[in-house]
């Protein structure tokens, strides 16, 4: 781990050449977490499962990677390597046992340090396809809603430990077409998620990929953050959903910073399926 002047942080959803959308190699992203200062990194590739998903070659992949990340850990040269997944099931909902079973074989891939789960998509919708321009306000809460439902059957049968960037439609609705949506229109299936997270102990990550983009925000953003304290919940991670090694811990200090004004002192990151908490 990396001792040096400045705070330990650790950076729990970063992806490599063994995700569909990044080429980082596992080393390069060790040596940017050096120059960093970056004492912990989750690699954790996707795992997006849908119905035509190919399990021999999901199965190979999460092999892959596990050993690769094994070999890398032989020599950290201070950097704490850390196994992941990012398994995300919106393919499948509502269809969730199907999930439920192909997920339970995934993990039982590698000595798996943190589960981080997802929804990237809605049944055959992908949400980043969606045109949103087209849509009323309506047919926009609907898109939500049918995200927010997705979300609790992962919640339910991916069992993760994180639950990663929440709102993730959001970055399209709010970011690429404009729409403007309002959060508090989401409110009460937000607050179902995050009582449930808070119930199962699974914690909320801050998703930082958005920063200094057309959605220039967090994900969650910084109301919702604040409501899931107000409730009562004190698990959080940052996670830059790095796909390139200079994008590992973008916006973390700036987030770090504004974390301190909200009188948020710790965060957490995951090894061996286990939290550990960490001042900043």
């Amino acid at each position: 781990m990396i001792q040096t002047g400045e705070a330990f942080l650790a950076d729990t959803h970063v992806h490599s050449r063994f995700s569909h959308d990044s080429e980082a190699r596992i080393l390069d992203i060790c040596k940017a977490a050096r120059e960093k200062h970056i004492g912990a990194v989750c690699i954790t590739d996707h795992a997006d499962i849908k119905p035509h998903t190919d399990m021999e070659e999901q199965l190979r992949i999460r092999k892959d990677v596990a050993l690769t990340v094994a070999k890398e850990k032989e020599n950290p040269d201070g950097v704490e390597l850390l196994l992941g997944i990012e398994l995300a099931c919106g393919g499948f909902y509502p269809q969730n046992d199907i999930f439920d079973r192909v997920a339970d074989t995934l993990l039982t891939v590698g000595s798996l340090d943190c589960v981080i789960g997802s929804v990237h998509s809605v049944g055959a919708i992908s949400t980043a396809r969606n045109n949103y321009a087209q849509m009323n306000k309506g047919e926009l809460l609907g898109c939500m809603d049918r995200y927010f439902d997705a979300v609790l059957a992962m919640l339910e049968y991916g069992q993760p430990d994180v639950l990663a960037h929440l709102t993730y439609p959001l970055r399209y609705i709010n970011g690429k077409f404009e729409r403007g949506l309002n959060w508090q229109d989401l409110e009460p299936k937000i607050k179902q998620i995050l009582s449930w997270i808070i119930d199962k102990h699974i914690a909320l990550e801050i998703n930082t990929s958005c920063l200094g983009t057309y959605y220039d925000a967090l994900m969650p953003d910084k109301d919702i953050l604040r409501l899931y304290r107000q409730m009562g919940g004190t698990l959080l991670t940052l996670g830059s959903d790095a796909h390139k090694p200079e994008n590992l811990a973008k916006g973390f200090q700036q987030t770090v910073a504004w974390l301190k004004t909200q009188n948020v002192t710790q965060l957490q990151y995951v090894k061996n399926r286990q939290f550990h908490p960490y001042q900043i």
